[in-house]
């Protein structure tokens, strides 16, 4: 629904370019031709190729817009898969420390006996741990990445504005802005 929507916006914001360029051929054609028929011949193309220009102007500028959002689109779905590849390692590393630790348990019965063994799972309970951290941490960079292009976008407008002179649109939100993609909502802050 939403993008035969966007399609309807596309169409009628071409046709608002094309109707005028229609009735100005019409126009010269009814008008000049008759009089005057190299120029109007003229005058008609020169107004086809305007009108042209334009509508290619403008269709260029709405797939402009749609590649950046495939591309936005494309970049989160590696982000979603990403995390859940970390979400796996994650669950699977914490089902290993708990085998681990029930071990140890097991182990601490006899202390002496199996100082060795017990000295190894702590080892390798401190590595897993550590693991966790390191996945986790990772997780947080991309959203980072996103609020970094955010304040250079930020720095770009304002700058702009300070030799345009043009006022600054208005924000939806303004405890920060919301992004919503295939239907998850990121806060940036």
């Amino acid at each position: 629904m939403a993008s035969l929507l966007s399609d309807l916006k596309l169409i009628l914001s071409v046709l608002l370019i094309l109707i005028p360029v229609i009735i100005g051929i019409y126009l010269v054609f009814k008008m000049v031709v008759p009089r005057r028929p190299a120029l109007g011949i003229g005058l008609a193309g020169g107004l086809g190729l305007l009108g042209y220009w334009l509508a290619r102007r403008r269709l260029k500028q709405a797939f402009d817009v749609e590649k950046a959002l495939a591309e936005h689109n494309a970049m989160m779905d590696a982000f979603k898969k990403r995390q859940k590849e970390r979400y796996n390692a994650v669950m699977a590393n914490k089902t290993v420390i708990e085998e681990l630790e029930k071990q140890k348990r097991r182990l601490e019965k006899d202390r002496e006996k199996y100082r060795t063994e017990i000295a190894l799972i702590d080892a390798e309970l401190k590595e897993r741990r550590r693991f966790n951290d390191l996945l986790l941490k990772e997780s947080g960079d991309f959203l980072e990445q996103i609020a970094s292009r955010s304040e250079q976008r930020r720095a770009l407008l304002d700058r702009y504005l300070a030799t345009s002179g043009a006022t600054e649109p208005e924000e939806p939100h303004p405890h920060g802005q919301e992004i919503e993609i295939a239907g998850y909502r990121l806060k940036e802050v």
